[in-house]
């Protein structure tokens, strides 16, 4: 519901982890991409390269990220995504 609010800007998933019914959280990432087109997404996953190589994974996300990222490094990175985008 949160991501359904066009108040929310930016979304950090770790499409690893389970949602309901599903043993990752890919799908619902590709959902959240279908009907949100205009959201920052930053994606933290353990291989990251692996999840870039996928032929089926959403181009919009332009942000992939292995998970040892540090949190400041995180804050950082979430500010200037959403100040370019009220920018463009």
């Amino acid at each position: 519901m949160r991501v359904a609010d066009p108040n929310c800007r930016m979304l950090v998933i770790d499409p690893c982890m389970p949602t309901l019914g599903q043993t990752d959280g890919v799908p619902l990432l590709r959902r959240i991409c279908s009907l949100r087109r205009d959201l920052h997404i930053l994606v933290l996953a353990q291989q990251p390269q692996l999840l870039l190589r996928d032929k089926a994974f959403p181009r919009q996300i332009a942000h992939v990220h292995g998970k040892s990222i540090h949190v400041t490094w995180l804050c950082l990175l979430i500010e200037r995504a959403l100040a370019e985008g009220e920018a463009a």
